[in-house]
């Protein structure tokens, strides 16, 4: 998507404007740009790193290239400029160091023109004002903020599953499918982009709270799993439909909500309560023939539901604490 509306800017603006380097200005606009959406690559580091190649390519262009009459200095050049690019610098600041060397239009036969390379630079800038505006239009693909949205539709994705799964009727099998489908993509993608949120912008260690953020989100989902893994095989559980009616999963999918919309932590442990009050009233679920009533299959599969849920509340308890130790407004402030 960010592609396709990036091609659609430039191409709108080569229509209308015809900057330097032809439709070249929109084949770079569509190649740069998911480079700079999977990168750690920002606007700012982007203007800094053209300029620094630019730096190095402008007086070998001026200074350098015309005193050069053998193709061995040419050679020598060439190896220099790339030795210093591939091992000076690292990962995508190479790339973007050797752009300047695709100004200088080395060719067998050379012609001079300073106006030439001038606009090839003026080209190259023009590229990265168009790629800011791509970056933040029509969405933005700042990671601060695309890992606040994966972590909004994560827990939002528990919620509907454990609501789902609360219903005491048997649900379709397709339901537990695209759970685990969705969880396990959300998940890939926050351990991605959270590493690359800008930890400077937090007062304490904003990498290592983000991967304990992640951390506890995949223990929760671990949790999750082995309950949509086997929900067909509770939902055939009377005693389980009981407990169900009780409410505990709801207010466990509560939480979840709760968790999605960032609210205050301290609204996490009210539902702590009526949770344990399954756990309370027992005798009065079970009965005092309970041994006779049930088969102990049918027991043993209501304890490990008991202690599932419980396993997913404390998973909760964990994923509110450390997103209470992350400062999401300032995350969330718009930094160039």
């Amino acid at each position: 998507m960010r592609a396709f509306v990036t091609f659609w800017i430039a191409t709108a603006i080569w229509i209308c404007f015809n900057p330097p380097g032809g439709f070249m200005f929109v084949t770079l606009c569509t190649i740069l740009i998911p480079l700079m959406s999977f990168t750690p690559v920002t606007p700012k580091l982007l203007f800094m790193l053209l300029t620094l190649g630019f730096l190095f390519a402008l007086p070998a262009y001026v200074l350098l290239l015309p005193q050069l009459t053998h193709w061995l200095e040419l050679a020598a050049f060439l190896f220099g400029y790339a030795f210093i690019g591939f091992y000076v610098f690292q990962g995508p600041v190479s790339i973007f160091f050797l752009l300047g060397l695709f100004t200088l239009g080395i060719q067998n036969t050379m012609s001079y023109h300073v106006d030439a390379i001038l606009l090839s630079i003026l080209m190259f800038y023009m590229v990265c004002a168009t790629l800011i505006v791509a970056m933040y239009f029509p969405f933005s693909s700042r990671p601060a903020r695309v890992y606040e949205s994966l972590r909004r539709r994560f827990f939002r994705l528990c919620a509907r599953w454990l609501k789902r799964s609360a219903r005491p009727q048997r649900m379709a099998s397709w339901v537990p499918r695209n759970f685990l489908l969705g969880g396990a993509a959300l998940l890939g993608k926050m351990e991605a982009w959270g590493p690359r949120v800008d930890a400077t912008a937090f007062a304490d260690d904003g990498a290592r709270q983000v991967a304990a953020l992640n951390s506890c989100c995949e223990l929760l989902y671990a949790q999750l799993q082995v309950l949509a893994v086997r929900c067909r095989e509770f939902s055939d559980n009377d005693l389980i439909t009981a407990a169900k009616r009780r409410g505990g999963v709801k207010t466990i999918a509560h939480l979840c909500d709760s968790l999605a919309r960032c609210g205050p932590v301290a609204s996490v442990p009210e539902g702590q309560g009526r949770f344990t009050d399954i756990e309370e009233r027992l005798d009065e679920l079970l009965g005092d023939d309970y041994l006779d009533r049930y088969d102990p299959h049918e027991l043993a599969q209501f304890y490990v539901y008991l202690n599932l849920q419980a396993s997913i509340y404390l998973a909760l308890l964990d994923c509110a604490a450390a997103q209470q130790a992350i400062d999401w407004q300032r995350m969330g402030e718009t930094r160039f």
